[in-house]
């Protein structure tokens, strides 16, 4: 039982920690990393049904990569909460509750 409770504490250290990051770098440098994780690029159908990473119409982001990872990893992922004007003001956990 202990293994499971150090297992979680370092998956949760792993996630939080790629969430702050995320957060600290949009913070020191917004513009950049708002375009970093609005390009997308077009891929093949060999991800499609990737069970970690996010796919959408047939483009991959640099969030759904990062989500990959996370998914992986840690089994949560990050989603980008956006302004009126579709600026990214934070980074944070998606739950399904939040799934639009």
């Amino acid at each position: 039982m202990n293994e499971d409770i150090g297992k979680n504490l370092a998956r949760d250290n792993t996630f939080n920690c790629i969430l702050f990051l995320l957060n600290e770098a949009l913070h020191k440098e917004r513009e950049g990393v708002t375009n970093l994780i609005g390009q997308r690029v077009t891929i093949g159908h060999m991800l499609d049904t990737h069970p970690h990473i996010q796919v959408g119409n047939e483009t991959l982001g640099t969030l759904g990569l990062i989500n990959g990872i996370c998914g992986k990893l840690t089994n949560r992922y990050i989603q980008a909460v956006l302004d009126d004007s579709d600026n990214i003001v934070c980074f944070e956990e998606w739950h399904e509750t939040t799934k639009e």
